[in-house]
């Protein structure tokens, strides 16, 4: 798996099932939202400088409304970590 990817409804079982072996960072964040947008930018500087500790699945709340909605975000940024699926 990559350690840079974006959250889909496709993928999340994968990356859940991730968790329980590695650390899963969830950036949430949507383009008009300024804040989160430089957020996301530093999110991913980190994960690139280190490779292998973590997972970071970007989350657009635009286009994945309903996984936004799930995590129960009501506002951005928002960053959850998964640990062991929780």
């Amino acid at each position: 798996m990559d350690n840079i990817l974006s959250l889909t409804k496709d993928n999340i079982q994968q990356v859940v099932d991730a968790s329980m072996q590695q650390i899963v960072v969830l950036a949430f964040w949507a383009q008009p939202q300024e804040q989160s947008v430089a957020m996301l930018h530093t999110l991913e500087q980190i994960a690139a400088q280190n490779t292998g500790r973590f997972v970071l699945a970007k989350v657009d709340c635009e286009a994945e409304l309903e996984i936004a909605n799930y995590f129960r975000i009501q506002s951005l940024p928002t960053t959850l970590v998964l640990d062991k699926g929780q």
